[in-house]
């Protein structure tokens, strides 16, 4: 059904494979050992080809391209035979060419970005909406108006509360009682007290997700680590946002605003705890991160002090 159209794409990658090997072992072997690392590899490649475009400090680019190559998640999904590195793949192309447009001005990139961005409609439809947002910021944003888009987009934000309910409608066809609806019903997993509940759902959407170690098994330790790992990058991508804005770093707007709406999705959906959901978003966090690291390397002043934040924060999510 057309509710269902989110599922459309890694369902027809699946029985694309099956069908082309005869036999079930082989197709589950390529699929689970060839396919879905081919994914994370050219997805690595596009980050390292879009981070090439922001600093061409080598240091930095290896070692943040080693953090998404190397990340847990993406061995956990080839395993358990989840959609998100065939997603995450498509996420980085259209976030590279998105990018690359921005800077360099070539009409083949706005065509790539436009055609990437609505095939994934067939894996994750609001992602969809966002990256055509994001592609029309970076058709608008040029040096000369960055300070009018500044001024825009905060006319935006103020408006949103308002016109957010007309755009889920005109957009994706729900309203936003029923989101709400349906995230109030997953925040009774974290509490019955709403207030608690949304403020982790928040907070989570910004640092997170926070690592469960009560999860028992190789499955639970293997992501928490991963987890983990990403709690400490959002320091690095908060602490550059007054730089791009106070230099006008206008080729950065559009994967700004695609991280920013990112974080409202999670926190609205009520899926902020959920890596899944999460990881959409994974590659837009590491090229803030690294352009973070190329504008200083040296830890935040602040670093000890959130990382006991972090830490606190994820000990009374564990103990809740």
């Amino acid at each position: 059904s057309s509710k269902d159209i989110g599922d459309w794409g890694f369902t027809f990658i699946v029985y694309s494979i099956y069908h082309f090997f005869t036999d079930l072992t082989v197709a589950s072997f390529f699929l689970t050992y060839i396919f879905n690392p081919i994914c994370v590899v050219i997805s690595s490649y596009c980050l390292y080809r879009t981070i090439s475009l922001v600093t061409k400090d080598s240091l930095i680019i290896r070692w943040v391209v080693s953090i998404f190559v190397f990340f847990p998640y993406f061995f956990l999904v080839s395993a358990v035979g989840r959609k998100e590195n065939v997603f995450v793949l498509l996420v980085s192309v259209c976030l590279f060419h998105c990018m690359r447009y921005t800077i360099l001005r070539h009409n083949k990139d706005l065509f790539l970005s436009i055609a990437v961005a609505l095939t994934m409609i067939f894996f994750r439809p609001p992602i969809t909406v966002m990256f055509l947002i994001s592609i029309v910021i970076s058709i608008f944003v040029k040096p000369t108006n960055v300070r009018a888009l500044f001024y825009v987009g905060g006319i935006v934000i103020l408006m949103l509360p308002l016109i957010l309910d007309t755009l889920l409608e005109a957009l994706l066809g729900i309203s936003l009682d029923q989101v709400l609806a349906v995230s109030d019903a997953r925040n009774k997993g974290i509490g019955q007290d709403k207030t608690t509940s949304w403020s982790i759902q928040f907070l989570s959407a910004l640092l997170g997700p926070f690592p469960n170690f009560t999860r028992s098994g190789i499955y639970g330790i293997f992501n928490s680590i991963g987890l983990l790992l990403k709690c400490l990058f959002p320091l690095f991508v908060y602490k550059t946002i007054p730089h791009i804005f106070k230099n006008h770093v206008y080729y950065m707007l559009p994967v700004l605003s695609y991280f920013s709406m990112g974080i409202v999705m999670l926190t609205l959906s009520g899926v902020a705890l959920d890596l899944r959901y999460h990881i959409t978003f994974f590659p837009a966090l590491l090229l803030l991160f690294a352009y973070s690291l190329a504008q200083n390397r040296n830890l935040p002043r602040v670093f000890w002090g959130y990382l006991f934040v972090i830490m606190f924060v994820i000990v009374q999510y564990n103990l809740r």
